[in-house]
């Protein structure tokens, strides 16, 4: 679960760079992944700042993002803004070739996740070098990979089904 914004963004960035070496494959592939991209929502995005395969640099992008978000709020979201449809709704879903950063994916909603998962946030504050050393920096990269990938459980039900 950890690295699954992470890996599912990576993959999209390199279908969009297979574009310039065989147009028509890429772009069918891409109208696929574009129907599966719940783990790179301004809810989900949260989760990567915890993957040990992402480069510091683009951590802090993130962490600078989700700072300047916050600049213009004057409360936290009880729910997701960006969700449409009845109840808790359908997440708005960017188009990849049009996102070249995880950070351009953060917005207020990014808090949601924390606030959901009872996640204190004071490591955000801190340098990234310190995170690993920080108590609740651990206990949410814990409770994090604790979390079930959802899209993991539904093949597993369909397989156990078939």
């Amino acid at each position: 679960m950890i690295d699954a914004s992470f890996n599912d963004f990576d993959l999209s960035k390199k279908m969009v760079e297979y574009q310039s070496i065989d147009s028509g494959d890429s772009e069918s592939a891409i109208r696929a992944f574009n129907r599966h991209l719940w783990y790179l929502t301004s809810e989900y995005v949260p989760i990567t700042p915890f993957c040990d395969e992402m480069e510091n640099d683009q951590k802090r992008k993130i962490v600078a993002a989700l700072h300047s978000a916050n600049e213009n709020v004057t409360s936290m979201p009880t729910l997701p803004s960006t969700r449409f449809g009845t109840g808790y709704g359908k997440p708005k879903f960017f188009e990849l070739p049009e996102v070249t950063e995880l950070s351009e994916l953060v917005d207020i909603d990014f808090w949601f996740f924390f606030q959901v998962l009872g996640i204190k946030t004071n490591f955000l504050n801190q340098p990234i070098c310190e995170w690993p050393r920080n108590a609740s920096y651990k206990a949410a990269k814990q409770k994090i990979r604790s979390l079930n990938c959802t899209n993991d459980l539904a093949e597993r039900s369909i397989c156990m089904s078939s």
